[in-house]
């Protein structure tokens, strides 16, 4: 198979550039034309679906969020809903705002169906297959869209996470990454490592036919050490730079981490609860080694309240002993239900 030549679109310079903000690059999109005219085809990958992923007011800056869940609602333009990719909540997309009244709202963000929309004017001819969750829905609906893809039915395939992985079509000679880092800043150790894993598969899904490919990476921190070890395949390098970044902060492989969740429909009661928990944990870890109580990156989900305590310690035996030093305060208690994950993968 032939090699896939990737690089690193700075979005920064884009912006500068064409003074607005733009989802294909210049650097792209020629490629992307000159894929099309030699009738091969190409696949752009973004991780968000939806038309836009947030509306907010452009007076009182509210942000229509969801009355279940601590996440903006991601506007749907195909049946004008405002939906919740948590817990499936759906309401009709509001002509003003629901704060204030203003008329003035403002739909911002990037999803997969407002992806294909923008796509489809930059490459008019092109036969775009989107792939997502909302596309998707029907029984072996993913396994006709893809053999459609394979049998040159569409020009673009352009999708989420689903595509990201396991395909292999030798006319696919161009793969874009839109939006390269948007989970890169996440409040998660692993973000950086999810964010090399999840480029490094999308861009090998380019050059695996004979003529070669190229991979084109837009982000807005091109310099990322993920993102520059993505581009060159570089997965020694990138695990040099992540292990003594985790070993400076004391995450696996190098310490134990154990993460205690408290969930409830009070969100003071959990809070307190979970404050005895750390006090308790506190009197027996070693200074620093407890953090929290805080409330969990997404607070609360389906109505649910979240708080949350990571454990830093150095071997498994003595996160043992200091999670039995917690004691009862870990039991359930009333409303309050408590989790403990050692070595969580996910701190979301």
């Amino acid at each position: 198979a032939g090699a896939c030549r990737a690089e690193v679109v700075d979005m920064r310079q884009e912006y500068n550039d064409c003074h607005r903000e733009v989802l294909v690059s210049r650097a792209l999109e020629k490629a992307v034309k000159a894929a099309l005219a030699k009738k091969e085809q190409v696949i752009l990958f973004l991780n968000r679906r939806g038309f836009n992923t947030w509306v907010h007011c452009l007076d009182c800056k509210h942000v229509i969020s969801c009355g279940q869940c601590d996440i903006a609602l991601t506007y749907h333009r195909h049946d004008e809903t405002l939906r919740c990719h948590y817990c499936e909540h759906q309401q009709p997309t509001p002509r003003a705002c629901p704060a204030c009244g203003s008329p003035r709202l403002r739909f911002a963000g990037h999803g997969t169906e407002r992806a294909e929309s923008i796509v489809q004017e930059v490459f008019p001819d092109a036969r775009i297959l989107r792939m997502d969750s909302d596309t998707m829905s029907g029984r072996g609906a993913h396994g006709t869209a893809l053999a459609g893809f394979g049998a040159g039915a569409y020009d673009i395939l352009l999708g989420t996470q689903m595509i990201a992985k396991g395909l292999d079509f030798p006319t696919v000679t161009v793969v874009g990454v839109l939006s390269a880092d948007n989970n890169i800043n996440m409040p998660d150790f692993r973000a950086s490592e999810r964010t090399f894993q999840l480029v490094t598969q999308v861009i090998g899904r380019a050059g695996r036919g004979t003529v070669g490919g190229r991979g084109f990476i837009q982000a807005f921190d091109p310099t990322h050490h993920a993102l520059q070890c993505a581009v060159r395949q570089d997965y020694a390098a990138f695990a040099e730079r992540e292990l003594k970044d985790r070993q400076d902060h004391g995450y696996p492989p190098y310490g134990r981490l154990g993460r205690i969740i408290a969930r409830g429909a009070d969100r003071q009661t959990v809070f307190d609860r979970l404050r005895e928990t750390a006090a308790a944990l506190s009197a027996a870890a070693r200074p620093g080694a407890v953090l929290g109580p805080v409330a969990c990156p997404i607070a609360k989900i389906q109505g649910v309240w979240r708080f949350h305590i990571l454990i830093k310690a150095r071997t498994p035996a003595e996160l043992s002993h200091w999670l039995e030093a917690a004691g009862t305060t870990l039991q359930d208690r009333g409303n309050v239900r408590f989790a403990v994950d050692v070595d969580p993968l996910s701190i979301m």
